[in-house]
């Protein structure tokens, strides 16, 4: 093919690691292999691709807990999973490493260490897609071999977003009990209703920072009564 070519270096997945003399080659040899993605994990690797290309290989992080660390290495960025429900954070921290605040960098990295773990609890793109249902993108069900994400793992995962499950968002809660006697009504993001809240949980998310939902203005409510 003649487009661009990034390899792709994820021994968790394939069970074979690229060995960093081959990517260094690769990069070298072959015109349209422009980089690699490197979810090794290990910084090690990742040192000693860099060291050997002299320049020849861009490199990005291919996990997100270590997007600082590949770039204080020489990295060129992050091919990020964090990034389909933080992409301007996502961007501000490689920004911030960019521009020499290396302290701000590190503390965006260290921050979001408990989300990135939580969107890793199972094997993606399971966590990133209850993610991003949650934030009301609706991307749809998984496909087999895939399965939902188990329970215990969604509520972590909604905790460390601070985008609460539908039915514990207190404007959510408000316009609910104004409909059935003061209870709360059943949210199920698989049903008409429950996709309509998780609508509106997104607009409201959508009004404020993401992390903090219970700021969101009144009018919100207004709009979807």
């Amino acid at each position: 093919v003649n487009i661009p070519i990034i390899l792709y270096n994820i021994p968790g997945r394939t069970g074979v690691k690229i060995a960093p003399e081959t990517v260094v080659e690769l990069c070298k040899t072959v015109d349209n292999i422009v980089g690699v993605k490197d979810a090794t994990g290990d910084l090690s690797e990742v040192a000693d691709v860099l060291s050997m290309a002299g320049g020849s290989v861009d490199l990005y992080s291919g996990n997100d807990d270590q997007i600082i660390p590949v770039l204080s290495l020489g990295g060129k960025g992050v091919i990020s999973v964090l990034s389909n429900i933080l992409p301007q954070e996502t961007h501000d921290m490689t920004a911030a490493f960019f521009a020499g605040d290396t302290k701000k960098a590190m503390d965006m990295q260290l921050g979001y260490l408990d989300l990135i773990h939580a969107l890793f609890s199972e094997v993606n793109p399971i966590p990133v897609k209850k993610a991003m249902n949650l934030m009301g993108m609706e991307v749809g069900p998984l496909r087999m071999p895939l399965t939902e994400m188990e329970e215990e793992h969604a509520k972590k995962l909604a905790e460390e977003m601070n985008v609460p499950l539908l039915g514990q968002i207190p404007i959510v809660q408000s316009i609910c009990e104004s409909g059935d006697k003061g209870t709360p009504a059943a949210l199920d993001e698989n049903t008409i209703t429950g996709r309509a809240f998780l609508s509106l949980a997104a607009a409201v998310v959508r009004q404020v920072d993401r992390r903090n939902v219970e700021q969101a203005p009144t009018q919100i409510v207004e709009m979807h009564k």
